[in-house]
């Protein structure tokens, strides 16, 4: 089986399956089977469980999803597959995350620049470290009701505070925590596109810079 390994060299494997379920082991071992024949035990405080496996088109991976759910719920009589928020989910690529958290259109307009794939994959990409490393951090801060970590996050990336050569006044001040309190008033208010938060920002800063 491990052709590259030295015989003499020991080969442990793991037995016990702690998180499946024995119905869910037992298929891992069929597949295995006559692969490396390696046989794993369930808990016996796990036994049961639903194995089903779909085979669809790839046209619409969403709406897929949404026939497997209910499915599934028809067939455990689980009303919790129902609710996509009770059922945990294998994200294989991007485009698919992108997708299921509704900014696909967004995320094909930077993945069809060339030069900003690797960087879109990886969270290194510039453009989109607005969004990352504030807005996100300042909506967090907004649903956990944490005005410290808000202040941190509006300190810690506005220019204001990061250009040595701009005196702060309280005009600016002002005009920077009416900034916030816009931004935290769109996405109280419902759930706002990256496009409408953005605009936002472009605006306010604009109108920000103007008056230093």
């Amino acid at each position: 089986m491990y052709t590259s390994i030295p015989s003499n060299w020991e080969t442990p494997s793991k037995i016990m399956n702690h998180r499946s379920r024995k119905r869910i082991v037992d298929l891992y071992n069929l597949i295995r089977k006559n692969v490396d024949g390696i046989k794993q035990q369930s808990r016996a405080d796990k036994q049961g469980g639903f194995v089903r496996v779909f085979v669809a088109y790839h046209d619409n991976s969403y709406a897929t999803e949404q026939v497997v759910l209910l499915r599934m719920s028809e067939i455990t009589g689980d009303v919790n597959w129902e609710n996509i928020k009770e059922v945990k989910m294998l994200t294989l690529e991007h485009k698919m995350a992108a997708e299921r958290l509704g900014f696909k259109t967004f995320y094909d307009e930077l993945n069809n620049v060339s030069s900003y794939k690797q960087g879109l994959r990886d969270g290194s990409l510039s453009v989109i470290g607005v969004l990352t490393h504030v807005l996100l951090p300042l909506h967090k801060a907004d649903l956990d009701d944490n005005p410290f970590e808000k202040a941190k996050v509006v300190k810690e990336n506005a220019l204001i505070y990061n250009d040595k050569d701009l005196v702060l006044t309280n005009e600016l001040l002002n005009e920077l925590q009416d900034n916030v309190d816009r931004l935290s008033s769109c996405w109280k208010r419902k759930d706002p596109s990256c496009k409408e938060l953005i605009q936002i920002v472009y605006k306010k800063t604009y109108s920000l810079y103007q008056k230093i």
